[in-house]
């Protein structure tokens, strides 16, 4: 979940509350959530899409308003956290793939570097 918050938000300019009212940024985090399952499983981790979607949707509604730290950081110019959350899944991938984690993370750290901000 914080490989999609961290990423898609800043991203998106918006606030945590985005996936319970957007399909799109629904989908885009579906497709991350896949790929970080995925490298789970490899790791002996046991989980399913519906309870990580589950749990972020609650978060989401939660959390509605919210501006995520890594998009607080990049407004900031203070160093965000992308190398520990979807760096670190690209890290831990080995064969599975995550080129959509990996893009979201570089598209992050470009835009903390554009801004300003040290990546």
């Amino acid at each position: 979940m914080n490989s999609v918050f961290n990423s898609v938000c800043p991203l998106l300019e918006t606030d945590n509350g985005i996936f319970h009212r957007n399909v799109a940024a629904l989908e885009i985090a579906r497709t991350v959530i896949a790929e970080c399952i995925a490298v789970a499983r490899t790791q002996g981790i046991s989980l399913t899409a519906s309870e990580v979607e589950e749990s972020l949707l609650k978060i989401s509604k939660l959390s509605d308003g919210q501006l995520i730290s890594t998009y607080q950081d990049i407004l900031a110019g203070r160093r965000t956290e992308i190398d520990t959350l979807n760096f670190e899944i690209v890290r831990m991938a080995g064969n599975v793939n995550v080129s959509n984690t990996k893009l979201l993370g570089e598209l992050v750290r470009l835009k903390a570097d554009m801004s300003g901000g040290i990546i």
